[in-house]
């Protein structure tokens, strides 16, 4: 899902990993905000009827449905930003004007852009986090909103560099171990075309030749030699 990452072959009737990856992190959301809604339909039920906690919470329901129905495999790996930035909105309005520390949900789109997409788009979803929690202070006026929108940043801020920082961390590895795998199957190749040719020179001997560890195991002989004690080449011991 990385932007300018190379994209993985569409399968009919069967969801590729982008796909596959989008699913679980929306339904993760899904899940989370509707076992929320439920307690606090049970518990505080004035708080499940403010209109902003229905539409934020409808929100991130029929925003998961069409999740489930877009064919992401053909879209370009931009348009998967739209989901995170839409769940930060309706997560803000589930949010919004309460005591409870819902804004914590920030967490779900806040790391799926820091895990995926570029440090700019991480620097976005945090600006919007941000106004969202300033124009909900504005309404709510007074030092604990504003200390609300600094503590709540911050947290955030700190949860997306970290995962931002890990995940190069573990793509720089991964591309080493890359690497290290093509250069070593490079050198096996080398090593099978240089035991290769040495047996066809050796095979061309009319002499019987055997290779002997330093523990005198037999680890190859000619044909010649083969013949010479009727011994299978392939496994001359």
């Amino acid at each position: 899902m990385r932007i300018g990452a190379a994209e993985a072959t569409f399968v009919v009737g069967t969801p590729d990993g982008r796909t596959r990856s989008i699913w679980l992190t929306q339904l993760v959301l899904a899940a989370s905000v509707l076992i929320t809604a439920i307690l606090v339909m049970v518990l505080q039920p004035a708080t499940f009827g403010r209109w902003n906690f229905l539409v934020g919470t409808l929100a991130v329901v029929v925003l998961t449905l069409a999740t489930l129905a877009v064919p992401w495999s053909r879209l370009p790996a931009p348009a998967v930003l739209a989901v995170p930035f839409a769940d930060a909105l309706a997560i803000g309005l589930v949010s919004s004007g309460t005591d409870l520390r819902l804004g914590y949900l920030w967490v779900f789109p806040v790391m799926w852009v820091a895990m995926h997409f570029r440090a700019t788009a991480l620097a976005v979803m945090l600006a919007l986090i941000g106004l969202i929690l300033l124009v909900d202070s504005t309404i709510t006026p007074g030092s604990i909103g504003a200390l609300r929108v600094f503590v709540v940043l911050i947290s955030l801020t700190f949860i997306g560099i970290t995962a931002h920082l890990a995940l190069r961390r573990t793509r720089s590895l991964r591309r080493l171990l890359r690497r290290q795998a093509g250069r070593l199957t490079a050198s096996l190749g080398r090593r099978s075309d240089q035991e290769r040719r040495t047996m066809e020179i050796l095979n061309g001997i009319d002499t019987g030749i055997v290779r002997l560890s330093e523990a005198g195991t037999v680890l190859a002989v000619n044909d010649a030699y083969s013949r010479l004690y009727g011994l299978d080449p392939l496994d001359p011991t």
